[in-house]
């Protein structure tokens, strides 16, 4: 059967999306519940209403394949949401980058899926020149003999899954692995926080400027929320630093450039999306040079997500990066006891943050594949 393909219209008010976009968050979620048997992964459908909204800084559109029905227009067909895509393109830097992440109900065609929403979204990316496409895809756990894909960046693979085919079919190339591991936030998850975030004297309150680290230059602030007025233009500098310090196989991708502006727009951002976002710094003469960071969706805290840690190259050497990632823990935890877990995805080449999460008491739970395409 012939599949059609639309965009989800972006809502005036995101609290009346229209129900393709809806549409597209059970499709997620139903894909989700059959590869990593949960959906923790997937975003309320108010969360993603509301930045879809957001076009200034990026131009974000939904594809919805559908199947049956009848042709009412192509502006307007109906049928069966079988398939959905989030097409993503960076409009401030990395203008020729444009990201593709497709997903099917179970028990379609997976193929014929991702082909009809691809034809539509390669229309997008030609019509904003985009020259780079990146498709980041979780992939099942690697059974016993199961066929694997080896990235180009020589560590990890991923199984040949038909997610796997049909991306090297379309001439992706799998430039990257991450391991996508999970937290159990038990007591022995926090003991172990509390361990690594007390090895400097003073350093036991994550919830206020403490006292020296294990480098007696180095002092640790947490905060839950907006970044606070002092640090704006330290952050800023950091985001940058991460969008490249981070490794990045042979993914093309270029700096970010923050400013103070845009730490304030994300904040407001990330609160209007419904989530709460706990930080911790390491500080070295009032500036900040490490942090971490996780985000928790208010609605439902009982999953959160630990997002981005970096250590300014300066400032290696000091655990920098375990003792901001275990004071954050414990902040979450005094901020929001009722989260159970965390997910958090890292390169497979990047050892050092692996063995971090190892210490903390992270366990692997699958890959998510990194793939590239040039047109």
């Amino acid at each position: 059967m012939p599949l059609r393909v639309a965009t989800v219209p972006v809502p005036d008010d995101p609290a009346r999306p229209h129900p393709w976009l809806a549409a597209t968050v059970e499709v997620e979620r139903a894909h989700h519940e059959q590869l990593v048997g949960h959906d923790d992964l997937v975003d309320p459908v108010e969360s993603i209403a509301t930045s879809y909204t957001w076009q200034d800084t990026s131009r974000r559109v939904r594809l919805v394949a559908l199947a049956g029905g009848s042709d009412r227009g192509a502006a307007d067909p109906d049928g069966e949401v079988v398939g959905a895509a989030h097409v993503w393109m960076p409009l401030r830097d990395n203008r020729t980058l444009g990201y593709f992440f497709p997903n099917h109900l179970p028990g379609q065609d997976e193929s014929a899926v991702y082909d009809a929403l691809w034809q539509e979204a390669a229309r997008v990316f030609d019509e904003h020149e985009r020259r780079v496409i990146h498709c980041w895809a979780t992939h099942p756990p690697q059974g016993a003999g199961a066929r694997r894909l080896a990235a180009r960046s020589g560590a990890g693979a991923v199984e040949e899954d038909e997610r796997a085919r049909w991306l090297a079919h379309a001439g992706f190339v799998l430039e990257q692995v991450e391991r996508y591991s999970v937290l159990s936030l038990d007591a022995a998850a926090l003991a172990a926080a509390r361990l690594i975030a007390d090895e400097g004297p003073g350093a036991s309150n994550p919830s206020a400027e403490a006292g020296p680290s294990a480098s007696p230059r180095h002092r640790l602030r947490s905060w839950i929320g907006v970044t606070p007025l002092d640090l704006r233009e330290g952050m800023a500098a950091l985001r940058s630093r991460m969008s490249v310090d981070a490794p990045g196989a042979d993914l093309d991708y270029e700096e970010e450039a923050w400013d103070v502006d845009q730490i304030v727009r994300r904040d407001e951002r990330m609160d209007a999306a419904g989530r709460d976002v706990v930080t911790t710094v390491a500080l070295h003469e009032g500036r900040p040079v490490a942090y971490t960071e996780i985000s928790v969706p208010r609605g439902r805290p009982v999953a959160g997500f630990q997002d981005d840690t970096l250590v300014h190259g300066d400032h290696r050497g000091h655990r920098l990066g375990a003792r901001v990632k275990a004071a954050n823990l414990l902040a979450l935890h005094a901020h929001q006891p009722a989260t159970q877990r965390l997910h958090t995805w890292n390169a497979e080449e990047n050892t050092h943050m692996l063995a971090i999460n190892a210490e903390l008491g992270f366990r692997t739970a699958g890959v998510q594949g990194g793939w590239q395409l040039r047109r």
